[in-house]
């Protein structure tokens, strides 16, 4: 069996779809589907809603398609979603949703020691944290302060009460009004379908996205 992402290039210019809804709306990753599993199931598109096959010849990566041609199904959106579906359940299943982010770091004593030296006191230092110890719930589509996030990041308890928005940018950033907000924004960069499988198993850093309103100070 060819390897799922041998080759990140050949996976972008020939293959579109790895992913689809099984009649129970469960996704299903085409590397999980042998032919025992396709006899026993069918498969929908998580986008358009249309029938699709799960393709598992020996020519090429193994993928699924639409059984009609669909060339309405746009892309960005099938990313999008997918991508949404992904982080959302990784929330939920994982006991671990960390995010890892520079801060500028100076001495906790740099107002009352009188040797303190901002350029000799201070360092840039990649410090991780995990979400889920903060919040508990991950709601989609839910509003705040006007804004509509597409995945939104609550305490339930009310301890924490600052949210945090969840967006991915597959051609269109945030608004510009949004990003200046106040509100805290995790935007996360989708070209394809190779970086929403990193996201399962990898925490969210800035190689692969932006945080806005996040405090880049720490002692």
């Amino acid at each position: 069996m060819l390897s799922f992402f041998y080759k990140r290039s050949f996976l972008m210019k020939d293959i579109k779809y790895h992913y689809a809804y099984n009649e129970l709306n469960e996704l299903v990753a085409i590397e999980d589907v042998d032919e025992v599993y396709r006899q026993n199931h069918s498969f929908h598109c998580i986008n358009c809603g249309d029938e699709m096959i799960a393709r598992l010849g020996c020519t090429r990566i193994h993928h699924f398609s639409h059984k009609k041609c669909q060339e309405s199904c746009n892309i960005e959106t099938y990313l999008h979603k997918l991508a949404k579906i992904v982080l959302k359940q990784k929330f939920y299943s994982e006991s671990k949703f960390n995010i890892s982010l520079v801060r500028h770091c100076i001495c906790e004593k740099s107002k009352d020691c009188m040797f303190y030296d901002s350029n000799e006191c201070c360092e840039s230092i990649c410090e991780t944290f995990d979400l889920k110890e903060y919040y508990d719930t991950c709601s989609e589509e839910k509003g705040v302060d006007g804004y509509i996030a597409v995945l939104l990041l609550t305490d339930s308890s009310g301890k924490y009460k600052h949210p945090i928005l969840i967006e991915f940018v597959v051609t269109h950033k945030c608004s510009s009004d949004k990003r200046e907000s106040g509100l805290r924004i995790i935007e996360i960069k989708i070209d394809d379908e190779y970086d929403i499988t990193r996201l399962k198993t990898e925490a969210i850093t800035e190689e692969n996205a932006e945080f806005i309103g996040f405090s880049k100070e720490s002692k």
